[in-house]
């Protein structure tokens, strides 16, 4: 998950050295990273989120499987004792 967070890259530098142009960079800064309402923040819950949609999936497709074969394997006992 951290390889899509990068945090250097939410780092602002560009404002300028007046103090409220860093008091601005701190400020954006802090919403990409760090603050209790941060991008990164978001994006992690985000991540987990999709990473627990996809495991459902998947075990969901596992137990269509194992349904499909046991379908089949009574069906094909089922038509095995009409050909007798």
């Amino acid at each position: 998950m951290d390889a899509y967070l990068d945090v250097d890259r939410f780092k602002v530098v560009s404002f300028g050295t007046l103090p409220s142009a860093i008091a601005l960079a701190e400020k954006f800064t802090l919403k990409a990273d760090g603050g209790d309402d941060s991008l990164a923040l978001r994006l992690r819950e985000h991540i987990v989120l999709v990473e627990a949609m996809r495991d459902a999936y998947i075990a969901a497709g596992q137990l269509i499987d194992q349904q499909d074969e046991a379908f089949v394997s009574r069906l094909s006992s089922y038509t095995a004792s009409l050909d007798h």
